[in-house]
């Protein structure tokens, strides 16, 4: 499992990657707040609610940074790491 963190506009995001799972585990929160406001899941580009609403701009930051890491092949790396042990 690989826990991911970053800030797209002005929400702050994290997310869950298990290796075997298809979807992102997503939590988010406000800047400026203390702790996770909505739970999301994510699987091929497809955001659903877990707890919470969010809206559409607070969506489009879950689906920001999760573009972001799986450009940059963040989620490959477990993969890579699992292999070469």
């Amino acid at each position: 499992m690989r826990l991911f963190t970053g800030q797209s506009g002005c929400y702050k995001v994290t997310a869950l990657k298990e290796r075997t799972e298809a979807g992102w585990r997503v939590r988010t929160w406000s800047d400026g707040k203390v702790g996770p406001a909505h739970d999301y899941w994510v699987e091929n580009g497809q955001i659903s609610a877990i707890s919470g609403t969010g809206d559409s701009s607070e969506r489009e930051a879950v689906l920001n940074m999760i573009a972001k890491w799986e450009a940059d092949g963040l989620d490959q790396l477990q993969e890579a790491f699992e292999a070469a042990a």
